[in-house]
């Protein structure tokens, strides 16, 4: 069971109380978001939990700040070594600390974006990730062009993919080449049934290239 209270002090200052509970964490947590008009919002937050691992704290930071054209968001968590949420009982072990940050342009000749990840626990004592996109529209924003690439630190693995969406009718098609992990793929996927109307919803998607050949298909019927 889980809860959240919301309230709107000021038009610029929101303040807020949740839990978590269940039969092995109880968890209670307060926040605060601050808008200023000239930076952004800034939000901060603290919780404390209860469980077999003992009595834990999580406190956390964070800023954005958006515009018609760019985009920036920084977020930390510190984590105590007892603390645990629903999702993080018995064996699992939540992390001692995650920092994320990212930021997006968008220009003449396309849509930028990077992110960062650290992100540390008791498996992993080094989790670094970086990610880079770039995406443009054309012939009257038919047609996308896309690419994407990432690097991690810790595996010293990198991986670079590019391709196209292309609608046809309903069905939102997409090819796409990658390269990761020393291998090379290609990938076609069809999809329909994004919109609210569609009654049947599929996605079909072949990958090819080193290593097996996959295919994959997904239908559902929305009643």
């Amino acid at each position: 069971m889980s809860g959240l209270v919301r309230r709107g002090v000021t038009d610029a200052f929101t303040a807020e109380a949740y839990s978590e509970l269940s039969e092995d964490v109880q968890l209670a947590g307060v926040g605060m978001v601050s808008t200023v008009a000239a930076l952004g919002s800034f939000n901060l937050a603290a919780s404390t939990s209860q469980s077999d691992a003992g009595t834990g704290t999580l406190l956390s930071a964070g800023f954005e700040r958006y515009t018609q054209r760019t985009s920036f968001a920084i977020r930390a968590r510190v984590a105590s070594e007892d603390y645990r949420d629903i999702a993080t009982t018995g064996n699992a072990s939540f992390p001692k600390t995650s920092i994320r940050a990212s930021a997006g342009i968008a220009t003449a000749i396309g849509s930028f974006r990077a992110s960062y990840t650290q992100q540390t626990d008791d498996q992993i004592a080094d989790r670094r990730f970086l990610e880079a996109g770039w995406q443009k529209d054309i012939w009257r924003s038919r047609i996308s062009t896309f690419a994407s690439a990432f690097y991690d630190f810790e595996r010293e693995e990198s991986g670079l993919a590019i391709g196209v969406r292309v609608p046809l009718g309903r069905v939102s098609t997409r090819v796409s080449a990658e390269q990761s992990r020393g291998q090379n793929r290609q990938t076609f996927q069809a999809d329909r049934g994004r919109n609210a109307d569609e009654a049947l919803q599929w996605r079909a998607a072949l990958s090819t290239g080193d290593g097996d050949t996959t295919a994959r298909l997904d239908a559902g019927l929305a009643t």
